[in-house]
């Protein structure tokens, strides 16, 4: 079972300080990262709704090393259930190990990582944004499969969730937010009966 958090308090209150109070944090771990062959440091996962954010293990006013959008993953590989390997588009791979051999906790980040793509959108297909999910044995799947799932089955919002799908986008492109946006878009549609 995974730990309810493994994070230092010191460290969880520098990473809440850099990002702020509007980033909502849904799984913290302390992992070690390959940072070259044979050499692992430790370093601070941290799962939002749209990005994973990667920290180094002391607390800094600057402590975010780098950042991953979840529309930049092009592959998330897990041979061992303690090792999580992400690949981006620009083709940059990310090797992170639990610090405990026995447990999901990487099943719980792969699992994060699939149902936030789907409740942004909803409508697409999962392989459609992210090209391959190889997990091994295939079963540790199973989770987040039947949360899909749910979600497939749920009504989504006016104009197939718009509103989450534009907020995503603007967090992609480094764009503002711009609530009139989504409020005309989800009103106007919704009033309409064309969404």
């Amino acid at each position: 079972m995974a730990a309810v958090n493994n994070v230092p308090k010191d460290l969880q209150d520098a990473i809440r300080e850099y990002l702020g109070r509007r980033i909502k944090l849904y799984i913290k771990r302390m992992v070690k990262q390959e940072v070259r062959p044979d050499k692992w440091e430790n370093r601070v996962l941290a799962f939002s709704g749209t990005r994973l954010f990667v920290f180094t293990s002391k607390p800094s006013k600057s402590p975010q090393e780098h950042n991953i959008c979840y529309l930049d993953i092009q592959c998330i590989e897990s041979q061992a259930q303690n090792k999580l390997v992400i690949t981006t588009n620009e083709g940059k791979s990310y090797s992170f190990v639990t610090l405990e051999t026995e447990t999901d906790e990487i099943n719980h980040m792969i699992t994060h990582v699939g149902t936030s793509i789907k409740q942004i959108f909803p409508s697409f297909p999962i392989e459609r944004i992210m090209k391959k999910i190889d997990v091994h044995p295939p079963e540790r799947l199973k989770m987040m499969n039947d949360m899909i799932k749910t979600i497939e089955q749920k009504e989504h919002g006016p104009c197939g969730n718009f509103a989450m799908m534009y907020a995503c986008m603007c967090d992609y492109f480094n764009l503002p937010y711009r609530e009139e946006v989504a409020w005309d878009v989800d009103t106007i549609y919704l009033s309409n009966k064309t969404g």
